[in-house]
């Protein structure tokens, strides 16, 4: 339990430290050997130990998913959690399993390095650092699709706890993957689904043949932590932009031409301009 504990205590002085020190550790965490506590957690990979005029440590992403991953085992969300089914620049996927849900994945936002300050430049999360900013893009994306279940085909989300979302397990591929017997029934139902999410206000803002995935026939949208406001200048940009996106794949895949500005107009249309 001192790992644990630790591992919380660097969460939360993380949100004042860019290094938390070393004597805040010994202040909070009940031992009578930290040294040797440290050595077990930088063993583990889940701190790094680091001295800029005082030593400190620093959560890795490892530790980051570990701590998420108890408190979502905590709170029943989840019980155990299994192989890699995908990973990409912004997150890693794991397969996981629910005694309430069955079969889930469970999504750990990993927004470090080049990712993260290509996202502090596109996306409004606040705060200056990884840890912080993993968070509140899981945190977005949990609410996001609790806004859209059921009146879009997205996954079901089940709870969040820091850096991790815990949804339904949707056996498919990315579209781009797939081979769509029938492309312009496909195409008109992700333009419908783009006009309800719109009504609801939101834009998906990072829409391609990449984050729609076709499974029993069906297709859901998936990666929804960069969503705009439907009502904002940026959401109305990234809404054009998804458009433009989706029409040029259909486009170059299956020969479909449609154009750009008439369904943003069509999306639009019937929508107040605010909420």
């Amino acid at each position: 339990m001192g790992e644990l504990k630790a591992l919380n205590v660097v969460y939360h002085f993380n949100h004042s430290y860019d290094l938390v020190p070393i004597h805040l550790l010994e202040k909070y965490v009940k031992t009578s050997d930290i040294e040797n506590l440290l050595l077990r957690l930088q063993g583990n990979g889940l701190i790094t130990k680091q001295n800029r005029g005082y030593p400190g440590i620093k959560l890795t992403f490892n530790g980051l998913s570990i701590l998420a991953l108890h408190k979502l085992r905590h709170q029943g969300v989840v019980e155990y959690i299994g192989k890699v089914k995908g990973e990409g620049k912004e997150s890693v996927v794991y397969g996981g399993y629910s005694d309430e849900n069955g079969e889930v994945v469970i999504k750990l936002h990993r927004l470090g390095s080049t990712s993260f300050k290509k996202v502090r430049e596109v996306r409004d999360y606040g705060g200056h650092n990884w840890i912080l900013t993993s968070s509140v893009s899981a945190g977005r994306e949990y609410n996001c699709l609790k806004r859209l279940m059921g009146a879009l085909n997205v996954p079901r989300v089940f709870g969040y706890a820091l850096n991790a979302v815990v949804m339904e397990y949707l056996d498919g591929k990315e579209m781009v993957s797939v081979k769509i017997g029938n492309p312009e029934d496909a195409l008109d139902f992700l333009i419908e689904q783009v006009k309800r999410m719109y009504k609801l206000g939101i834009v998906h803002g990072d829409l391609s043949e990449y984050n729609v995935l076709v499974s029993n026939g069906d297709m859901y949208l998936i990666d929804f932590p960069q969503y705009a406001d439907a009502h904002t200048e940026r959401g109305k940009k990234l809404l054009e932009r998804d458009v433009k996106i989706m029409l040029t794949y259909f486009q170059k895949r299956y020969g479909i031409d449609m154009d750009v500005n008439q369904v943003v107009e069509y999306i639009r249309r019937d929508v107040p301009s605010e909420p």
